[in-house]
């Protein structure tokens, strides 16, 4: 058999080389097409359902959170089993799906569950579908690094310029912030000055909420020309080159508030405003030091590879449009 076959090769050479090319051609493309991981993902396919409930323990979270929203998500077709966890202010759910469902058909069905499970959930939460990465979708860390900037206003730039740009290249599937804090603006009140001024908290909050409001109406017919009648109520809407954050503070003193006797108090005679941290319950530490960075997550079923090459192209990129001094430093990438 062995003899036959050479001979039939000696035979027909140019057949045996085109076939030989043709099978070297198509392994090359697979090659190329074939997903290449470091660390290859031998999780079960499944989908994380989140759910916040700030202020609340983990017993109170299980019992008018995460329980119902068990209940709810029962039945679905394609699921294999149902785990749960409850944390201060945070249910988790993960269902784990069979292998003939695909990731993408469990989402669907899971979010088309969750549209009439709200019902059934305490006013104010929402559930939500975690992020579409598998458990090893955490393929790029970086930080962002700039002298003389704290740590808020380099998890500003991080927020605001870097995520937003990351997240939008294709095959990731979230882009999350770590480390630093975000910037808030902070109305610290004095509860004798409530008390003195007969206002309550509630009449505070809602004056706060309701001056930040931009409000429209009809528009005016002048000569053959058309005005368009507004109300701007922005906070730091009159900033006009000075800065945003200091306007804000004084327009945020400056509201006002019903008291009793027909009178009105400012927020800024209860209340001291300022800019601050907001709060955290992480950080992310670079050398032995605090840093301000993030994460990529890469969408389930891409190419590691190929995702973290777009990724490096992209911080390339955003180099150029950082302010001066800041830097984006990545310290783990996805490599081979």
């Amino acid at each position: 058999m062995i003899d036959r076959i050479i001979s039939a090769s000696i035979r027909h050479r140019g057949w045996v080389i085109l076939v030989s090319l043709i099978v070297g051609i198509l392994g090359w493309l697979a090659i190329r097409e074939t997903p290449v991981d470091a660390i290859p993902d031998l999780s079960e396919a499944g989908v994380i359902v989140f759910a916040d409930w700030p202020g609340h323990g983990p017993q109170e979270v299980e019992d008018q959170v995460t329980y119902p929203l068990a209940l709810e998500l029962q039945g679905i077709r394609g699921v294999r089993s149902i785990r749960t966890s409850s944390d201060f202010h945070l249910s988790m759910i993960h269902l784990i799906l069979d292998e003939s469902m695909t990731v993408a058909e469990g989402r669907g069905r899971t979010q088309e569950r969750l549209s009439r499970a709200g019902s059934s959930l305490p006013a104010g939460v929402t559930a939500k579908l975690g992020p579409d990465s598998p458990a090893t979708g955490q393929i790029y860390w970086y930080a962002v690094e700039g002298k003389g900037l704290d740590a808020g206003r380099l998890r500003s730039i991080q927020d605001w310029y870097v995520k937003p740009r990351l997240a939008s290249i294709p095959g990731v599937a979230e882009v999350a912030s770590v480390g630093g804090f975000p910037i808030e603006y902070q109305v610290s009140v004095v509860p004798y000055r409530l008390q003195a001024r007969g206002v309550t908290c509630a009449d505070l909050m809602e004056s706060i909420a309701r001056s930040n409001a931009t409000v429209g109406g009809p528009s005016i017919q002048k000569g053959n020309a058309e005005y368009v009648v507004r109300g701007i109520g922005r906070l730091g809407a009159s900033a006009e080159g000075r800065d945003p954050s200091e306007t804000v503070v004084r327009d945020l003193e400056e509201v006002l508030i019903p008291a009793p006797g027909g009178q009105v108090v400012r927020v800024g005679d209860l209340a001291t405003v300022a800019v601050g941290p907001g709060p955290r319950r992480g950080v992310l530490e670079k050398d032995g030091a605090e840093a301000v960075g993030g994460v990529v997550l890469m969408a389930s079923g891409e190419n590691p590879l190929e995702v973290t090459k777009r990724i490096k192209a992209r911080v390339h990129e955003l180099s150029s449009g950082l302010p001066p001094g800041v830097a984006i430093v990545p310290f783990y990438d996805r490599k081979i």
